[in-house]
């Protein structure tokens, strides 16, 4: 958990700034207790959900703890029906070489527009831009928990029901994100339970269709992902991905995006253990889901794989190939996760297990080819299968070597490269067990 002082000041905004970045940052926010000293909020940062301690009092000079929480539990958190939730616009502006962050308040709070900037010391001089308006720093009624609202828990009666034919009914406050139920989903029939859990939340599905993806839908998706620094990936989600059918539920309202997570969320919690489908799909903003639509929408483009014939060494072809093997043994497991997957070291003392954190931020392609590289090996198949079995088997990936000094040197190789590292108390060889 870090910590620290933050000092700022803020104020009412009378009038447009005259500049800005051009890139409005949606933050949704939820506070899980506040009172008189203390406030706890969370809300996702950098793709992940940041836990916050703050002082609630007055003044400019307020302690902050913060700490990132796994997946599953801010996603909970963020959708507990005690939280009271926040969302707003924010611009970065600069001026006179300071830089002030503008929030437009949506929902019950349209219209409100607050400035803020962060100081080194309370009595700093701040020059005030033009549209600074009355100062509130030390209103506490304009702090964000003091304008949280609780969440929406079932559809508003007041919202409009008429419009135009094929178009999406919003308002300023609503936002028009999407669930994607993946092949294995399907499959399974989780799509029901999955659809009653959006109902659930208060939000209008407004369209739901079946389809089949193709690769250039896929490029759309996930866009982020680049076939040729990640050709592994792209593999794999180009295999659980297509040729098989989906089906997508849009759904429009109040916090669209956070609910629709909660969701996801919810169905890989208690459905989950699948090889790499991971069961549902959903985009994290609302500028996420207008992007991720229009690809949904289009069926053309470009491919979701790799040009460059090598990644870090290896072939594509030969990539390519490990891929097809292992995706030819996922049907035979009923897509669930393999259990205890062990290459065989015969005549190796020494025994350690890798994993990979439960929170973790390394490329899976990278994790792949390191692990391969520490096994002294030039098999991307081994790669995959390493790599899969460090991040799903319960007893992650088991390795062994022929000395305890080079046990150890191993686990400090391991650790430096980001991954969870323990050396096991026994000297049985390990065996091959698939």
């Amino acid at each position: 958990m870090t910590d620290g002082y933050e000092i700022e000041r803020k104020f009412l905004v009378t009038a447009p700034p005259t500049a800005d970045d051009g890139a409005a940052l949606r933050i949704a926010q939820a506070y899980l207790f506040s009172d008189a000293r203390t406030v706890l909020r969370i809300g996702r940062r950098h793709g992940g959900w940041r836990l916050t301690v703050k002082d609630a009092g007055p003044g400019p000079a307020r302690r902050e703890f913060h700490t990132m929480l796994p997946e599953e539990l801010g996603a909970a958190l963020f959708a507990s029906p005690t939280a009271r939730h926040t969302v707003k616009y924010r611009h970065r502006v600069d001026y006179r070489g300071r830089t002030w962050f503008v929030d437009a308040y949506q929902d019950a709070h349209a219209g409100l527009v607050v400035a803020e900037t962060e100081l080194r010391d309370p009595d700093e001089r701040v020059d005030l831009p033009p549209w600074c308006g009355p100062e509130v720093t030390t209103h506490v009624e304009y702090h964000d928990h003091a304008l949280a609202r609780p969440a929406p828990t079932g559809p508003a009666a007041d919202r409009p029901r008429t419009r135009r034919r094929g178009t999406v009914p919003t308002t300023a406050a609503e936002e028009h994100s999407f669930l994607l139920f993946k092949p294995d989903a399907v499959e399974r029939r989780l799509v029901e339970s999955g659809a009653r859990a959006v109902r659930e939340t208060g939000l209008r599905t407004v369209r739901r269709y079946r389809t089949e993806l193709t690769e250039h839908q896929l490029a759309g998706l996930y866009a982020q992902i680049d076939p040729d620094d990640r050709p592994l990936t792209a593999g794999m989600l180009r295999r659980c991905l297509t040729g098989r059918p989906v089906e997508v539920l849009e759904a429009v309202g109040e916090q669209a995006c956070s609910h629709l997570l909660a969701v996801k969320t919810a169905l890989r919690a208690e459905h989950g253990n699948v090889i790499y489908g991971n069961l549902v799909h959903c985009p994290d903003t609302p500028e996420e889901a207008a992007a991720q639509l229009k690809a949904l929408a289009n069926r053309t483009g470009r491919l979701f794989r790799p040009v460059r014939r090598h990644w870090q060494g290896w072939p594509l072809p030969a990539i390519e190939d490990a891929l097809d093997r292992w995706w030819a043994e996922v049907p035979a497991a009923d897509h669930r996760t393999p259990t205890h997957w062990a290459p065989s070291h015969a005549g190796h003392a020494f025994a350690l297990r890798i994993a990979v954190p439960r929170r973790w931020v390394i490329e899976f392609d990278r994790i792949a080819r390191f692990l391969a590289d520490i096994a002294d090996t030039d098999d991307p198949g081994y790669g995959l299968r390493a790599a899969l079995a460090a991040l799903y088997d319960e007893q992650g990936l088991p390795m062994s070597v022929r000395t305890a000094a080079e046990a150890q040197r191993l686990v400090l190789r391991v650790r430096e490269f980001g991954l969870t590292a323990e050396l096991l108390p026994t000297k049985t060889p390990q065996g091959e067990r698939t």
